[in-house]
């Protein structure tokens, strides 16, 4: 870990992570030049990354930060971790996680650190809001902090107003949901499709290879799904599946969902990333429609 000397963040959160767990002074050396990156205001502290291509990733290395701090110190650390969190807490969705099932783990993580070591009273916090066609207090204790409370605002557009009485910290979030018209087709992606039927005595066997690439100047996408729905009648062979897996790291995994299989690919890049395996024909179907494969990029999926 000494002999790393890049300055991207990640690298430099994730090192001061790792110093502080071993008890390194020098995970010290490490957040101070951390810091001299990061993106302050008089309340928040975050770092943006060169690539600029997800919010997850700045969330990951806000998490490691404050892992970083408050394994190290947590007293000399605790107002700079504040501010880190106060951020981090800006990030999440509406179900309380935040943009992938990484980012959430480390932000949890973190989370959870930095409240066991600042706040050790009780709990008991009443927030009340008001808005037109609402009256309701939500009620924070030591017996439901766990869980989450959720209102709906029967008005929109409505002003929404707020007090905060009692002992402790909770977090008041507001979403707002709506729906856009369906995105024009991305040409940020390369397809290509090859299919061949497998010699043997029925000819019942095809075998499907899915090729996808990335065409974006920012070089490599995040996690893309690669939707195939096969012809009626096909199924696809799962021993082909698991061997995909093993053999390709890339491919994080795959579902089934009847006709349909979905591989979820950590990331694109301008090489192509197949998918190789075989489908039977368990099923005589007149009158097929065209199967299809298509790709779907999950630039800030929910978790």
């Amino acid at each position: 870990l000494s002999s790393v000397s890049s300055r991207h963040p990640y690298t430099l959160a994730l090192k001061a992570y790792a110093m502080a767990l071993a008890g390194r002074p020098e995970a010290a050396d490490v957040l101070t030049e951390l810091e001299s990156i990061a993106n302050v205001t008089s309340n928040s502290m975050y770092w943006e990354l060169p690539e600029s291509r997800t919010r997850a990733a700045a969330v990951e290395v806000a998490g490691y930060a404050i892992l970083a701090m408050m394994t190290l110190n947590p007293e000399t650390y605790e107002p700079k971790a504040r501010k880190v969190v106060k951020w981090i807490t800006t990030q999440r969705n509406g179900q309380g996680g935040f943009y992938s099932t990484q980012d959430t783990v480390v932000a949890m993580q973190a989370l959870t650190l930095f409240e066991s070591h600042r706040y050790q009273g009780p709990l008991n916090v009443v927030a009340s809001v008001s808005a037109e066609g609402l009256q309701h207090s939500f009620t924070v204790n030591d017996d439901n902090k766990l869980l989450q409370q959720l209102k709906t605002l029967p008005t929109l557009p409505t002003q929404v107003n707020l007090t905060m009485t009692g002992e402790g910290c909770a977090v008041l979030q507001g979403v707002l949901r709506y729906n856009i018209p369906n995105p024009e087709p991305s040409d940020a992606f390369d397809l290509t499709v090859n299919t061949n039927t497998v010699p043997d005595r029925l000819c019942v066997t095809k075998h499907i290879t899915a090729c996808a690439s990335y065409r974006l100047p920012d070089g490599a996408s995040n996690m893309v799904v690669i939707e195939v729905d096969l012809i009626s009648g096909y199924i696809p062979d799962k021993v082909d599946l698991k061997e995909l897996i093993k053999q390709d790291k890339n491919i994080k995994r795959y579902e089934v969902d009847g006709s349909k299989i979905n591989f979820y690919i950590n990331e694109l890049t301008e090489r192509d990333t197949c998918v190789n395996f075989k489908v039977t024909r368990t099923v005589d179907v007149e009158d097929v429609k065209p199967g299809t494969v298509g790709g779907v990029r999950l630039l800030q999926s929910l978790v």
